[in-house]
């Protein structure tokens, strides 16, 4: 997906290679910090395999490198839509995981939830 998807123009490079199986999370900031052009790298290691919600690993790249947090499929849209805009920080999603260390969405505000069920949306 190098080129852009709709109106968001989402740049995306996907890298499919045995070499960098089994790859530290140090070894691979190490590798990303010599020209890499975006602020995250987003990851499927093998704990992104072995959990039945298939958790990616998004590393911060800059702000504190090494920091990361682990994020649904469907949500990895959003982040990299807003870290690559900077309408938002690595540590808005990164401070919102679950008890399990995954981000799952922002949660819904009650009189969002309360609005929905009135008007018959499912929450």
């Amino acid at each position: 997906m190098r080129k852009p998807y709709g109106k968001q123009g989402v740049s995306v490079e996907f890298v499919d290679d045995t070499a960098y199986e089994g790859m530290t999370k140090e070894h691979v900031i190490s590798l990303s910090s010599k020209g890499y052009s975006h602020s995250f790298i987003i990851l499927a290691d093998r704990t992104t395999v072995l959990l039945p919600d298939l958790p990616l690993l998004i590393i911060d790249l800059y702000d504190e490198p090494g920091r990361e947090f682990r994020a649904i499929p469907s949500q990895i849209h959003g982040i990299e839509v807003n870290l690559t805009l900077a309408n938002m920080s690595f540590d808005e999603f990164a401070d919102k995981v679950d008890q399990d260390g995954v981000f799952r969405g922002f949660p819904i505000p009650w009189i969002t939830r309360w609005l929905m069920k009135i008007v018959g949306i499912g929450v």
